[in-house]
């Protein structure tokens, strides 16, 4: 009896260390750069390890829920889609939806559209320009351009907001560097445009170089922003796939989102 007692117990033990053994790793990338209070980036230039930033948190939230470890890498935005088109990696966030990025990774779908439902979350872009500019914006059209260029970030989804519009663009790999050209460039660069978020948090955390900015209303673009996965992952994995992006949209609906943000915003 005891004998038999001995090997269920063997037996059970065996089965949790399988289990954990077996516990499916997936990698996830996103851009390198701090984008407060959702993607926060240490000195190192990775994720920051006691606080990574809101959607980081909400993540592992997701993960733990649906029983999957989660590696995060920080890389340049760009290089990130491609590692997800050549299927190095598992998925990236925040990806905005766009035709075109259907050819890099799969989006949550329902009935052959996107399904809006499981986004991670809704962020505006807006244009910023230095106190005194004469640059106005109305929602449909830039006055005062003359002749210069807007800033932006390399990869961005708005760049194609800015081709349909006839706005003139250049791109850069880091916001801190579209402010910077957008100060001693006036002539060159009349405005950034860039994530909210992104700005506001600059401009309060670093009034003494970026104070100058000002924000212009209404946003350029309404963007919300997913989970985009990588053809391979996808496919071997559907049904994961779609428990990862439902609990997204089941958690967000429950405020558990709005949480992750408070944790970073209420201090």
């Amino acid at each position: 009896m005891k004998y038999i007692q001995l090997m269920v117990c063997c037996l059970a033990l065996i089965t949790v260390i399988s289990g954990t053994a077996s516990a499916q790793t997936i990698t996830l990338v996103h851009n390198n750069r701090t984008s407060f209070p959702f993607i926060i980036i240490n000195e190192s230039g990775q994720t920051d390890a006691k606080k990574p930033g809101a959607v980081v948190d909400f993540l592992l939230m997701v993960g733990e829920i649906v029983g999957v470890e989660i590696e995060f890498r920080a890389v340049p935005w760009a290089n990130g889609l491609d590692a997800v088109k050549r299927g190095t990696v598992d998925g990236i966030f925040q990806a905005s939806y766009t035709p075109d990025r259907t050819k890099i990774g799969v989006f949550p779908m329902k009935n052959g559209k996107l399904d809006r439902t499981r986004r991670i979350q809704s962020m505006g872009y807006h244009f910023y320009v230095p106190k005194g500019s004469t640059l106005r914006w109305d929602g449909k059209k830039l006055y005062n351009l003359d002749g210069r260029k807007v800033s932006t970030i390399e990869g961005y989804s708005i760049i194609n907001d800015l081709q349909k519009k006839g706005i003139p663009y250049e791109e850069n790999t880091s916001v801190e560097a579209d402010l910077r050209k957008t100060l001693m460039r006036p002539n060159h660069i009349a405005a950034t445009v860039n994530i909210e978020s992104i700005i506001d948090h600059l401009i309060k955390s670093h009034p003494a170089e970026f104070g100058e900015f000002i924000k212009l209303e209404p946003a350029l673009k309404e963007k919300e922003y997913y989970l985009l996965l990588s053809f391979p992952f996808a496919r071997n994995n559907p049904q994961l796939a779609k428990s990862i992006w439902d609990t997204i949209r089941d958690l967000r609906d429950k405020g558990e989102f709005v949480k992750c943000i408070e944790r970073y915003t209420n201090q």
